[in-house]
């Protein structure tokens, strides 16, 4: 290998470094999950709490996420704001 080949090597690991700062890249999914999960709560239990703890989980998620791995984060948010909706119209 040349140096230029070197180089380009040590860029590129820099920028997956930079890319993903944090320790585990799928630390990130944690919050998602547990904004899944907040879901079926939201709708069956308390729907101000669940809801709410569960699109504060899911902007975590968005937050704590590389670019492309952003999609547990969004469809958590959705759904937690769907469950939140639902569960106020059913519980009444």
């Amino acid at each position: 290998m040349n140096s230029s080949e070197t180089a380009h090597d040590a860029g590129l690991a820099a920028t997956a470094a930079a890319a993903c700062p944090l320790s585990s890249p799928l630390a990130a999914r944690i919050p998602g999950l547990l904004a899944l999960a907040a879901a079926p709560a939201a709708v069956l239990v308390n729907p101000f709490f669940f809801g709410l703890a569960g699109g504060l989980l899911a902007v975590i998620s968005l937050l704590l996420s590389p670019a492309r791995c952003r999609c547990l984060g969004l469809v958590g948010l959705i759904s937690t704001a769907a469950g939140g909706i639902l569960g106020t119209f059913i519980n009444h």
